[in-house]
């Protein structure tokens, strides 16, 4: 049987890997709904995770993180 703490570290992994996950397909959604409209870029209320920033860099998107009225949001633009 695993030791407790190995149990919780393979549970957080696995929960952190699926929200990652899950925040890519929405901001895949969102940039495919731009590409439909034919913009250069979208935005995401709110801010998303630094793997998922550097992931969308790494491809060539440009990252800026914004703030409205006190409301963040995250702009990518290609």
């Amino acid at each position: 049987m695993m030791k407790a703490n190995d149990a919780r570290q393979m549970i957080e992994e696995k929960l952190h890997s699926k929200i990652v996950s899950d925040e890519r397909r929405y901001i895949a959604k969102r940039m495919d709904n731009a590409f439909s409209k034919l913009q250069f870029s979208c935005t995401i209320d709110g801010n998303i995770l630094e793997e998922n920033a550097h992931w969308l860099e790494e491809l060539g998107y440009r990252i800026e993180v914004c703030d409205k009225e006190g409301k963040p949001y995250v702009k990518i633009s290609w």
